[in-house]
């Protein structure tokens, strides 16, 4: 009877160790495999979303200097907010 006991709980506490915990470190691109970009945190909501602010502007200098090429360039990156 306590070998099984025993059984059920090293069972139970290798379930609950290889569960997978939620992504909060975004440690890919997009927050997933996806890149879906969604985040499952609560601190940004309908309520302080117009108090968000820039943190940091970062230029590239790769449209420099000016030229008609800079029409036709394409950057993208996600933004960070504070």
């Amino acid at each position: 009877m306590i070998i099984r006991h025993m059984r059920l709980i090293m069972a139970l506490v290798l379930i609950a160790t290889t569960a997978p915990a939620a992504d909060t470190a975004w440690s890919v691109y997009g927050g997933d495999a996806g890149g879906t970009r969604y985040s499952s945190l609560k601190q940004i909501s309908r309520e302080n979303v117009s108090r968000l602010r820039a943190v940091w502007i970062y230029h590239t200098g790769a449209l420099q200097p000016e030229t008609s090429l800079n029409e036709k360039a394409a950057f993208e990156a996600a933004e960070a907010a504070e």
